[in-house]
């Protein structure tokens, strides 16, 4: 036998559980990462309220074993679960991604239908505040939209 042989046969072969793993994590990076995100704010919120995972389990109507996967970031959340955690924490998850038109910043929310936007400082941007308050009217027609800087008005 070459050294080549007895090298291979005290060697293991490749775990594919392991090399599986790793391909789960590289396809699924994205959700992985936002579902870690959430993790820490229902982690965050439990302490500040002083509820426990079986706590949440109970309001939720799910097993703790579930909750548990949730607070490790492992878990896919479906909308209704993470509606569920925002109504029973009282913590924001959904919240719109930001557009960005030069210096004006334009956030849509998702739970409250509001739009937060800045433009004082860029009156010039008026207009691209008002394009996106069309574009979302125009999406979601059933709801009705209002800027940060109409509340002041």
């Amino acid at each position: 036998m070459t050294r080549k042989e007895k090298f291979l046969t005290l060697v293991s072969p490749a775990n594919d559980e392991t090399l599986q793993a790793i391909q789960f994590r590289r396809e699924n990076s994205l959700w992985l990462r936002e579902s870690g995100r959430i993790a820490v704010k229902v982690l965050l919120a439990l302490k500040k309220q002083g509820l426990s995972q079986k706590d949440l389990s109970n309001q939720m109507s799910v097993s703790p074993q579930y909750i548990n996967k949730l607070v490790k970031g492992r878990e896919n959340l479906t909308l209704e679960t993470i509606v569920k955690l925002q109504d029973i924490l009282q913590i924001e998850i959904l919240v719109s991604s930001v557009k960005k038109e030069g210096n004006l910043s334009v956030a849509y929310n998702y739970q409250t239908n509001y739009i937060q936007s800045d433009y004082t400082s860029a009156p010039c941007m008026v207009p691209a505040l008002i394009q996106v308050h069309v574009e979302l009217q125009e999406q979601y027609p059933e709801n009705e939209f209002i800027s940060s800087n109409q509340l002041s008005a």
